[in-house]
């Protein structure tokens, strides 16, 4: 098992923003005047919260350590990459591929080691009719917005980008749609074994989400 660790640093490719819809942008004097010890208490508050982690992330002023793992031969394998400012956690950024179709990112932003944001975004692809290695990607994103350990709002999009054709859809114009949250148990036991693994990563060097 593979581990980087450096200050500012951020190892991961470029990825899907959550900012880049569901009107979570923030004008920078929101950012500079959010109060870090506020307690969230509104969406609008939680998209505060949100923008001071992406910003410093941004700016790579985030600590940042990589862990990678690797299951039943290669059959899954990913990173899970944790950044953290003076000691605290703010952000768990899970990516990770299974049997070669499917890839996936989750985003997890924290404040006081609580779970308030969760962005995720799964890719699965398979070959098409068309141009000899024609692909269609299948992309599905959910944003979670959470006060005390509960979903407020639940987004979801889903587009198709094909490798042969040139108008695919710009993932930043597909429109959300609020979706029913339903129960957050999954969702905050994923948060929690990805928080936990960074202390006590298995002997196996398999990473399992139940």
């Amino acid at each position: 098992m593979a581990v980087s660790c450096s200050p500012g640093s951020d190892s991961g490719e470029a990825s899907s923003d959550p900012a880049s819809s569901d009107r979570m942008a923030v004008p920078a004097e929101n950012i500079a005047a959010s109060e870090p010890d506020k307690p969230l208490q509104s969406v609008e508050d939680i998209q505060k919260a949100y923008a001071v982690i992406a910003a410093q992330r941004e700016a790579r002023s985030l600590d940042s350590v990589v862990l990678e793992y690797s299951c039943n031969n290669g059959e899954k394998s990913g990173t899970v990459a944790y950044y953290s400012k003076d000691g605290e956690v703010n952000l768990i950024v899970h990516r990770y591929a299974e049997y070669s179709h499917y890839s996936a990112e989750d985003q997890y932003f924290v404040r006081d080691s609580m779970l308030f944001f969760a962005f995720l975004k799964g890719v699965s692809w398979s070959f098409e009719e068309g141009p000899e290695g024609s692909t269609r990607d299948n992309i599905k994103e959910k944003r979670i917005y959470l006060l005390d350990k509960k979903p407020v709002r639940c987004l979801e999009k889903n587009y198709v980008i094909r490798s042969q054709i040139k108008d695919n859809p710009d993932p930043e114009t597909v429109p959300d749609r609020e979706v029913d949250c339903g129960s957050s148990g999954s969702l905050l036991k994923s948060f929690a074994q990805l928080a936990e693994y960074r202390q006590n990563p298995p002997p196996s060097g398999c990473l399992e989400l139940d």
